[in-house]
């Protein structure tokens, strides 16, 4: 019995024949009365002056089926047995020639575990691989039989939803595999947990190929991931101008530091008994040639995860250091006042970063006292042991850490044990809306109580007004810097204020700088 295509292709070999063409192979897949099949290629040669036929056949099944397994492995991926990227473009092709023909409309999720390398790192790729095999199973009992499941590589996965009918559809499925991935998964004697951050992206007409609908759905996988993971996130076309954006910013920064476009800015830290400088807080400022001043906060997190923020960390480094030598040689008392740099969970983890900071202390002879680091409680956590040891090493060296935006990330006794912290900064969240009475009143009473426990200097950001102040003195709080004293100052604006008012170029004989910024309104 002849089946499937080969029965089709039967009238166009016999329409050969009749017109004398010689057959070389024709390809024919049989079913036997067992119900098992034989492939049998034909050799087939008309001779119409006899009325007759002259073929022969052998079986080539054997050579079928490695065919057909060579096809599979082109298509499939060996680890999990889902189809992959090729068997994916090829469906995705046909998708969007469906649309734009039969209005046939399509989604496309990319799914990307959260957290993936760290069950890599400390259970074994061979707990990994077991975790992707069952999250590979679990996403096809969670699709119909007409969509389709893809593994792209890595932790990457792909969902093609055919011929839906309703968008809120999508979101229940995007949701169900939220759910199911949350659940604890039981792999050679460990309960691994895990998350994954979902990009959706609909198919319309619109589309021409599918690298653009690949590209859109990885930037709605990045947008959920960028806002806290563990979530999904439908593509627009914001997203997509926002993703050039940070491109562009990307190529610029490249460029930045050898253009010297980058600068430093100063924010006096002032006492708040006395109200005399103690110190700066350095901050990084980018003025791009053509589109003025771009805030730390657009460019930042592109340095981060481009890892320029390394380079760019050093060069904050030695130009602080090299700026503060330089007020030190024409202001000695300059030595009386510490300047304090923001560094990133990245830096920290940066090998040579111990390296870099003995040698240009040793370059710029400034006293160790004089530098403090900041770095905030979420970058602490991400390798707790490696950031102690790297910790440990900064303090020998003299320098102090500072603990930035103290209370809004995962604040923990423990870790203000573990780390060789000696100052907590207070948010400025807490003192924006600072009013006696409040919650952010208690929270503060007790941070500056919890300090003094400890030993440790406290330092509120953020002061605005005068209400602030009174709050924060009668709260305990040692130290505090904003806009109601300075705002971040260049070098220039810096000297200006400072030195036509608070110093002269001749060594003070005096313990401390006796500059205010602040004169307390008297009661009427």
């Amino acid at each position: 019995r002849v089946t499937g295509v080969q029965k089709r292709a039967l009238p166009q070999a016999q329409q050969q024949l009749e017109q004398g063409e010689e057959i070389d192979t024709l390809e024919i897949r049989c079913r036997c009365q067992d119900g098992s099949y034989l492939w049998i290629a034909w050799n087939v040669v008309p001779f119409p002056q006899e009325n007759l036929l002259y073929g022969a056949g052998r079986n080539i099944s054997q050579r079928k089926a490695s065919e057909a397994r060579l096809v599979h492995e082109i298509l499939h991926d060996s680890l999990t047995g889902l189809t992959n990227r090729t068997y994916l473009i090829q469906r995705l092709e046909a998708a969007i020639k469906q649309t734009k023909r039969q209005f046939k409309q399509f989604a496309v999720l990319f799914i990307d575990l959260d957290n993936f390398k760290h069950v890599n790192d400390s259970l074994g790729h061979s707990v990994g691989d077991q975790l992707l095999i069952q999250i590979a199973q679990l996403l096809k009992l969670l699709v119909r039989d007409v969509d389709a499941v893809a593994r792209l590589g890595g932790d990457e996965f792909i969902v093609l939803l055919e011929d839906i009918h309703s968008w809120k559809n999508v979101i229940q499925v995007s949701e169900r595999i939220q759910s199911q991935l949350k659940a604890s998964f039981h792999l050679e004697h460990h309960e691994v947990f895990t998350s994954a951050s979902i990009g959706v992206v609909f198919g319309t007409p619109d589309y021409q190929n599918v690298t653009d609908i690949l590209r859109d759905a990885d930037i709605a996988m990045y947008r959920a991931k960028a806002n806290g993971k563990g979530r999904c996130e439908v593509f627009d076309q914001q997203m997509y101008a926002q993703t050039l954006h940070w491109i562009e910013l990307e190529h610029a920064l490249h460029h930045a530091i050898e253009n010297q476009e980058l600068q430093l800015h100063y924010q006096p830290i002032v006492n708040l008994e006395t109200f005399n400088l103690e110190g700066f807080e350095v901050l990084l400022r980018w003025y791009h040639p053509e589109k003025g001043l771009i805030p730390a906060s657009e460019f930042i997190p592109v340095a981060e995860d481009t890892g320029l923020i390394s380079s760019i960390g050093i060069w904050v480094l030695e130009a602080a250091c090299h700026q503060f030598q330089q007020w030190c040689s024409v202001y000695p008392q300059f030595n009386q006042l510490y300047f304090s740099i923001n560094i990133s969970g990245r830096q920290l983890r940066e090998p040579g970063l111990v390296k870099i900071l003995d040698r240009t202390l040793a370059e710029t002879q400034i006293s160790p006292h004089c530098l403090k680091f900041e770095i905030t409680e979420s970058s602490l956590i991400e390798n707790t042991e490696i950031a102690t040891q790297i910790l440990q090493k900064i303090q020998k060296l003299g320098i102090e850490i500072s603990l930035d935006d103290f209370g809004t990330g995962f604040s923990s006794l423990k870790y203000l044990h573990q780390f060789p912290i000696s100052t907590l900064k207070i948010d400025r969240s807490f003192v924006e809306t600072l009013r006696e009475g409040t919650r952010e009143c208690s929270i503060i009473h007790s941070v500056t109580t919890l300090a003094y426990s400890l030993g440790l200097a406290t330092v509120a950001e953020g002061i605005e007004t005068q209400k602030q102040i009174q709050q924060l003195q009668l709260l305990g709080c040692k130290s505090g810097q904003g806009y109601l004293f300075a705002k971040p100052l260049s070098k220039a604006q810096l000297e200006e204020f400072l030195f036509s008012k608070c110093f002269v170029a001749l060594p003070l004989q005096r313990s401390e700088i006796t500059c205010n910024f602040y004169q307390p309104e008297q009661a009427a």
